[in-house]
């Protein structure tokens, strides 16, 4: 919720992009007893091979580059 509302208040025109949750532990050590959860939990090693079983269509060049030039200029903005 709160990236879409970042994106309706920064760049309306990107309001539609579709917006998913992946919660990602980056410690090797860590150890994941995860029950049932909305939001796929998994560690880092695991991320590359996640995202590419995703059904979705990947962004559109553009779409990208939009979204990258936006957050590298909103960096460290408080909403």
């Amino acid at each position: 919720e709160q990236m879409r509302r970042f994106l309706t208040k920064y760049a309306p025109e990107l309001q539609d992009v579709s917006i998913s949750a992946v919660v990602v532990f980056v410690a090797d050590q860590v150890v994941l007893d995860v029950g049932e959860t909305s939001i796929p939990v998994l560690r880092a090693a695991k991320l590359k091979g996640f995202l590419r079983s995703q059904a979705s269509k990947p962004l559109p060049k553009e779409t990208r580059s939009q979204l990258e030039e936006l957050f590298d200029a909103t960096a460290g903005i408080a909403d």
